[in-house]
């Protein structure tokens, strides 16, 4: 565990945050990711650079069963257990994002074997399917999804988000 900070990006970066959780924007998260893969370079030491996405199945039914209000409320609890989450359980530098609709990205720079990560994302997801009970007294039952990817020598971060476009098309 660790008590470590999110990596928030440069203060240049810090208005481009998403209106409803607060997260960073997608466009911070491809700055960092740039500068994480061009200190890794030469390092030796393997991928350190691990990217998880998590989608919310059937988020549209909830919206209109329970309507945008509740939907937005649960968008902001689940940025928050993930932010949190990634903050007890990760000890290097990590950026969280809400990549649009009931997409959340999060990226971590740091040494993790793919077991370890796999781990992570179970943990994250059985944490994000907890009931989230609203304002109005309603509960709601969120059923999230993973992808995980790794990165590999060579890529840089347009090829991260290559991968990334194409899994969550498959998602």
């Amino acid at each position: 565990m660790s008590d470590l900070r999110p990596d928030t990006g440069d203060m240049q970066l810090e208005g481009q945050r998403d209106p409803l959780t607060g997260l960073p924007g997608i466009e911070a998260v491809r700055a960092r990711l740039g500068e994480w893969i061009g200190q890794g370079r030469g390092s030796g030491d393997g991928p350190r650079l691990h990217v998880l996405l998590l989608g919310l199945r059937r988020f549209d039914a909830l919206n209109l069963a329970y309507g945008t209000s509740a939907g937005d409320a649960a968008l902001v609890e689940v940025a928050n257990r993930l932010t949190h989450f990634a903050a007890s359980e990760l000890d290097g530098p990590w950026i969280a994002a809400r990549s649009g609709g009931s997409n959340f990205l999060l990226v971590a720079n740091e040494t993790c074997s793919r077991q370890r990560w796999q781990l992570f994302a179970g943990q994250l997801a059985d944490l994000v399917s907890r009931p989230i009970v609203t304002a109005g007294g309603a509960v709601l039952r969120l059923t999230p999804r993973t992808a995980l990817l790794r990165g590999v020598g060579g890529e840089n971060a347009e090829s991260v988000f290559d991968r990334l476009g194409q899994t969550i098309a498959n998602m």
